[in-house]
Order: structure tokens, then C-alpha cells, then sequence
């Protein structure tokens, strides 16, 4: 059994008789999907939990292609963005951004907007601070 918790975890049981317990989402390369548990608290506020679409969105230690990747989420995952900042231009299947954002859930990563959902420019969500780091980086 696996419950997506959003901000890159998701709740599991192995097998049926083990205990649930939270795990990062990264580590499940078999994950296929689940359904969003919802519950009190969530994230920076708006309608909806952010989410990535798409399959094998790659996250980076810098908000640039040429970056080290830092995670793959295997297909739409519930993120947490904490600020945004314009940076390198990202351009796929006919759309482009030069907007990204900064995931504390994910280790400090950076993921381009052109990968999420609703729009390059999330309604909200802070700048960050230029030349200097992320809040809690």
C-alpha cells in the first residue's frame, strides 16, 4: 500500500502485516501512483498542493540544466516552493521558462517551472533573495 503524502513523501506498508511509515517518494523508481492523502496543515497556501506533470522530472543543486541533478520524481509529484528566481531559459515540447523553484523538501533542489503545473509564474510564491540563498538553504 503507498499514500502520497505530497512534498515528496509518500506513506507505505511493504507488506500487509508491517507498520506505515514515511519515505521520500525519490527512492521508489517502481511508483506508479497513489492517491493524495489529505489532511490538516499543507503548504504555502492557494487552492491547490504545487505539482510537477509529467514522468522523470529531474531536480537540480542549481536552477540550471547544466547543474548537477539532485533527484528524479518518477511521475506528478506534490511539491513545496518556498521562493522563485529567474535564471537559466528552459525549453521543451514547445513551451519555455526561465522561471525556477527552490524545494526545501527535496534537500534545497531547484526545479524549472516549465515542469509544473499551472503556469511558469506561480501566483504567491515569494522571489528569492537575489545573490543570496534560499530561506533555510
Amino acid at each position: 500500500m503507498v499514500g502520497h503524502l505530497g512534498n515528496g513523501q509518500i506513506a507505505e506498508a511493504p507488506q500487509s502485516d508491517e507498520r506505515i511509515r514515511v519515505a521520500p517518494l525519490r527512492g521508489h523508481d517502481d511508483y506508479t501512483g497513489a492517491v493524495l492523502i489529505s489532511g490538516a496543515g499543507g503548504g504555502g497556501g492557494g487552492d491547490a498542493t504545487p505539482s510537477t506533470w509529467g514522468t522523470k522530472v529531474r531536480t537540480r543543486t542549481e536552477p540550471s540544466i547544466g547543474s548537477a541533478a539532485h533527484s528524479t520524481f518518477p511521475g506528478p509529484t506534490g511539491i513545496r516552493v518556498d521562493c522563485r528566481r529567474r535564471a537559466e531559459r528552459v525549453t521543451s515540447e514547445g513551451y519555455s521558462s526561465d522561471v525556477w523553484s527552490h524545494l526545501p523538501d527535496d534537500g534545497g533542489s531547484w526545479v524549472s517551472n516549465i515542469y509544473l503545473k499551472g503556469g511558469a509564474w506561480q501566483d504567491g510564491v515569494p522571489l528569492c533573495a537575489p545573490g543570496n540563498p534560499p530561506p533555510g538553504r
